[in-house]
């Protein structure tokens, strides 16, 4: 601590927390319109076209409800260190001794509840497209659970005294990189399995629209990239910074940002989806598809049936094309 300019460490970790928290902001209004969005279409459509759409409704608000407690709570304490800091120095000791069961509370929220429902809803998809062969579910389980447990045992440190506001960051880096390997190893199961599905249709009938599998995976892939890439840099970074140690001031104030757009994405990925599913829009839409497509209404009963025709193409192309098992069938009817 006395090689280091304390006023200057004091400084730098100051704006890269204020950073952190108007990444924040700007990430709860964005959730904010999604939601709002959604809701819409929700209300407006058809009774058939909600049927099915409300779980993952409620999943979307409390993605909205959960970032948005956190960034209060991360509001309100640099609020009360900034305003009890006399210098930048100051900064340094306050921000040790500021922390709140409300903070705690919001950071178990963030760390396991967000990664529960985000995560939990991409494995229940895979679930869907893989119910013929459960046992590949197996490695993105089994990451899941492991990511739930280092979330858990990196607030130990906490319970000896909340105002330190200290994490154990090994298993939080532990936590980053398992959450990843879930979402990464998800991302790959229900790909793979709409691409191998979208083949097989295209050699049986080569007439046969196969749109709605491209968008699929395209949006499936536009929303696990982001995340996926911060999650592996966040862990890194933190797997090679030591907190409250000034001389990696730096390393430490850019795990604040990264930790920012991480729980930004781990949010936000999972109603991406649900918002471009709802809308039936991704990068990959054709033009013509876009263009047919008419008032906000009119998206959930599009995505519905190309749900509904999608599940049955899938299982009915991955397995044997002259017969279905009784469990398949059972699904598709």
């Amino acid at each position: 601590m006395e090689s280091v300019d304390l006023d200057h460490a004091g400084t730098v970790l100051a704006q890269a927390t204020l950073t952190a928290d108007a990444i924040s902001l700007i990430v709860v209004g964005i959730e904010l319109f999604m939601c709002t969005y959604c809701l819409t279409v929700f209300l407006e459509g058809s009774k058939e076209a909600r049927q099915g759409r409300l779980p993952y409704l409620i999943i979307m608000v409390l993605l909205f409800i959960i970032p948005t407690f956190a960034t209060g709570s991360d509001l309100a304490f640099l609020f009360r260190t900034t305003f009890n800091a006399k210098t930048p120095a100051d900064f340094l000791i306050l921000r040790g001794t500021e922390g709140t069961w409300l903070g705690f509370a919001s950071a178990v929220l963030m760390l396991n509840v967000v990664n529960l429902l985000g995560d939990g809803l991409m494995l229940y998809r895979c679930y869907v497209i893989w119910s013929d062969k459960l046992w590949v579910l197996l490695l993105p389980a089994s990451c899941l659970i492991t990511a739930f447990v280092f979330g858990i045992l990196s607030f130990l440190p906490l319970t000896d005294n909340i105002a330190l506001g200290i994490t154990d960051v090994t298993y939080v880096s532990l936590w980053a990189l398992t959450s990843v390997a879930t979402n990464v190893s998800v991302t790959t199961l229900i790909a793979y399995r709409l691409i191998t599905a979208r083949r097989r249709i295209v050699t049986l009938n080569p007439g046969r629209d196969i749109s709605a599998f491209s968008g699929v995976v395209a949006i499936l892939i536009e929303s696990a990239f982001p995340l996926s890439v911060l999650g592996i840099a966040y862990a890194v970074n933190l797997a090679n910074t030591k907190p409250r140690n000034s001389p990696e001031v730096g390393k430490e104030a850019a795990s604040y940002i990264l930790s920012s757009l991480y729980f930004a994405f781990m949010s936000l990925s999972p109603q991406m989806i649900i918002f471009r599913v709802t809308t039936g829009k991704s990068w990959a839409r054709r033009k013509e598809e876009t263009s047919e497509s008419g008032g906000i209404s009119n998206a959930l009963v599009f995505a519905q049936s190309h749900a509904r025709a999608s599940v049955a193409s899938i299982k009915s192309s991955a397995g044997d094309v002259e017969s279905a098992s009784p469990h398949e069938e059972k699904n598709n009817s």
